[in-house]
Formats: C-alpha cells, sequence, structure tokens
C-alpha cells in the first residue's frame, strides 16, 4: 500500500493555515507521484495506491480546507472526490475479481465454473471501462490545468 510522503517543518507554534498548506501540498506530491503509474492501469496495485492517494488528499481538504480560503477549496474538494469515486470503481472491481478468482477451484461443477468465468469476463470488461474513464478524467484534470493552480492556491 502506499505510504504516505513524509511532511517535514511543521511545528506546533505554526499557524493552522501554514500546516494545513504543508500538509496538502504533500498530499499532493503523493497523487502526483501515483497519477503516471496508474495512467497504463494494466496493473491493480498502482491504480489501487493513487487511489489510497487521492483518498488522503481529499480527506485532508475537507478537514484542513476549512482553514484555507474557501472559496478556493471547495471547487478542489469536489473534483477530487469525483477522482477518487472514479478510482473506486476500478479497485472494486479489482477486488471482486480477486474474490472471484478464489472462487474458481471450488465451484462443484464445470457449468458452474463456466458461470464464474463468464462473470469474471464481464467484470474484466467493466474494469477496461472504468479505467477508460479514469483515463479521460486525468486527462480532463491535466487539459484544466488542475494540479498546477492547485499547488498555487495552496502556496
Amino acid at each position: 500500500m502506499a505510504r504516505a510522503g513524509r511532511v517535514l517543518g511543521l511545528s506546533a507554534a505554526m499557524p493552522l493555515s501554514d500546516s494545513a498548506r504543508r500538509i496538502l501540498l504533500g498530499r499532493v506530491a503523493d497523487v502526483l507521484e501515483w497519477l503516471p503509474r496508474a495512467r497504463d492501469a494494466a496493473g491493480t496495485e498502482p491504480v489501487h495506491d493513487l487511489r489510497i492517494a487521492v483518498r488522503r488528499l481529499r480527506y485532508g481538504l475537507e478537514f484542513l480546507g476549512m482553514a484555507l480560503d474557501s472559496r478556493r477549496m471547495k471547487p478542489r474538494l469536489k473534483r477530487v472526490r469525483a477522482l477518487q469515486e472514479t478510482l473506486g470503481q476500478v479497485t472494486d472491481r479489482d477486488a471482486f475479481a480477486r474474490r472471484l478468482d478464489a472462487l474458481g477451484d471450488s465451484m462443484p461443477s464445470d457449468k458452474a465454473r463456466e458461470g464464474l468465468e463468464g462473470l469474471r469476463q464481464r467484470l474484466e470488461s467493466e474494469r477496461e471501462q472504468c479505467c477508460a474513464r479514469a483515463r479521460e478524467e486525468f486527462n480532463r484534470l491535466e487539459d484544466e490545468a488542475f494540479w498546477p493552480d492547485l499547488i498555487r492556491d495552496l502556496m
């Protein structure tokens, strides 16, 4: 699982807004580290790790955004939440596929195994569609300069 990067330079004497900015910039850095790895979405691990990084950023924006300019943070939070949900659709299918794979050998008949394989193929097709939506979202965020704008808002 993706570990959150360490946030250096925090101190109890710092104003909350300064601490919030440092923490959120660290969470953005984590997302940007995993984004290229997950863009291809061939494997399950990079997508899962990106989803975790996005989730950490989302929660950071939810909890620490109040210490910053909420006019700017609310729309950012909305976009990050949508990205997390899109990635969740992919990882949900990955988790279901792992469960189906575990059931494979325990099926009582060939007909049951065939049914399970049909379900597995449908799930893989759905995953590909979800991955395509995630790539579209990655591209939209990139085209809109979402990440550089968020970083600038946090500086």
